[in-house]
């Protein structure tokens, strides 16, 4: 079973060299039963809590002196944790960070860390993989061999451990030298025992500065959730397609991007290891940026660098193309420079108005079949945009040109889920419902709303269901349940 990462990041998986300044952790841990019930596993959870010991250190310290293994659980958190042992700064960081970032929220009594600014590493055209690594892994004091995912050169995703540390005989102490990764074999999920029984798990691991912390390095943060770590994934990997690089900050100064939680449905395993469903708080990646302006932003500086090239055998660009760049969005602000047109087209706009318009259409429509095709959805979108604007709407510029940038605002919304919106609104749109007056609020009332995508195939489906007793019946529900 290969997961979307794993197709994408291939044999780059290994971190860039980051150093890192700090964790932050997603989750927490807590007593189980047994160790709750023993006094000195207590006494010595009370120094984790008060930060003066970590989760590892707590736990060898209850197994010597209460002869208790594994006396921890993980339990899912609304907010995430930053530890001082897990800080280069220790306590002087984490209380720094919840000083800048925290907030008390209901039923809080102290502040906890929803949601925080992150500015992302320069990492060029292609390197998300870089910041965002992932794998799968036996990790911890398990009593297992640590094996490991990592992928060949040709791709192929294998098993792999480091062999043990062998003393010399001729020495009194070991020989360090630097030890190789040992291939098992392919790392076929479906066939492997430790994963089989939970001991190897699926890991995320995103790197990042955070704004007012200081350090030499980076911030990581780990999330077990395969499909939160492939969301964040295919969300920077769009920003960096359309901006060339990620723009860590909006022309004010403010942060573009800020981690927090989503409760999404997940697979989690409870105290005694047992597999369960259920709604869990998953790592999620906010972006305060708009895609549709982003692009505009581009075009307006393509046609700026047209209109500064010299003329070709006497034709140049008309007039009106050349814009300045001067709209606040998150462009780079590059000097525009007029150049002069021939006094023939100066004597006849209406000329540079029909190319202006022929060249407007064109790049309306190659830009939405450019992002379309990335998802392979260009019957669908075909489908939906005749549904809205008329079997006719390639005819008319004014509806190409609001296909285009209707679909381009799904996208930043969406990303990868945006063929399951579409479908919603096909689906809506074939049985005259009502999106804004009827469903929106009704999948607000039921399921909280769209958030990212995440859940549309669950709402999807709920609608399926709602609309096999009929289209009046579908409408009188939602209206009734909003109601």
């Amino acid at each position: 079973m290969k997961s979307f990462l794993a197709e994408v990041v291939a044999k780059n998986n290994v971190a860039a060299g980051f150093s890192v300044s700090g964790k932050i952790r997603a989750g927490f841990k807590v007593m189980t039963k047994r160790a709750s019930e023993n006094a000195k596993a207590v006494e010595i959870y009370r120094k984790v809590q008060e930060g003066k010991m970590s989760f590892q250190q707590a736990a060898n310290e209850i197994k010597q002196k209460a002869g208790i293994d594994n006396p921890f659980y993980p339990r899912n958190t609304a907010y995430f944790h930053a530890h001082p042992w897990d800080m280069e700064s220790g306590k002087i960081a984490s209380d720094k960070l919840l000083e800048l970032y925290g907030e008390k929220r209901e039923g809080d009594t102290e502040p906890r860390l929803y949601r925080f600014p992150v500015v992302f590493p320069d990492v060029g055209r292609n390197g998300i993989d870089t910041i965002l690594g992932s794998g799968l892994a036996v990790r911890g004091n398990t009593g297992i061999t640590n094996y490991r995912s990592q992928y060949a050169e040709d791709g192929t995703r294998n098993c792999v451990y480091l062999p043990p540390v062998v003393p010399n005989a001729d020495a009194k102490r070991k020989q360090f030298a630097r030890r190789e990764f040992i291939i098992r074999g392919v790392c076929k999920t479906e066939e492997c025992t430790e994963f089989a029984i939970g001991a190897c798990r699926f890991a995320g691991t995103l790197r990042f500065y955070i704004p007012g912390m200081s350090g030499g390095g980076v911030f990581s943060l780990e999330t077990g959730s395969t499909l939160a770590a492939s969301e964040i994934y295919l969300r920077l990997a769009s920003i960096l397609q359309e901006c060339g690089r990620l723009p860590n900050f909006a022309p004010d100064g403010s942060p573009v991007f800020f981690i927090t939680k989503a409760k999404k449905p997940r697979v989690y395993y409870d105290e005694n290891g047992v597999q369960k469903k259920g709604d869990q708080w998953v790592v999620a990646l906010e972006m305060d940026i708009d895609l549709a302006k982003v692009r505009l932003q581009q075009e307006r500086k393509q046609l700026s660098l047209a209109a500064s090239a010299p003329a070709k055998q006497g034709v140049a660009i008309p007039s009106s193309w050349r814009q300045s760049d001067s709209d606040g969005s998150y462009g780079y602000g590059e000097e525009v420079y007029e150049a002069q047109s021939p006094a023939f087209l100066l004597d006849a706009p209406e000329v540079g108005e029909v190319m202006e318009q022929a060249q407007t259409v064109m790049s309306d429509i190659d830009r939405l079949h450019e992002r379309v095709d990335v998802y392979g959805i260009r019957r669908r979108v075909d489908e939906w945009a005749a549904l809205r604007h008329g079997q006719d709407w390639m005819q008319s510029p004014e509806k190409i040109k609001l296909v285009c940038d209707s679909f381009l605002q799904i996208e930043s919304k969406f990303g990868a889920h945006s063929a399951q919106y579409l479908d919603l609104q096909i689906q809506l749109l074939n049985n005259g419902i009502s999106y804004q007056d009827v469903t929106l609020p009704y999948i607000k009332k039921k399921f909280g709303g769209l958030g990212i995508g995440e859940n549309l195939h669950i709402i999807l489906s709920h609608i399926d269901e709602l609309l096999e007793k009929g289209v009046d019946s579908a409408i009188s529900v939602m209206k009734s349940e909003v109601a």
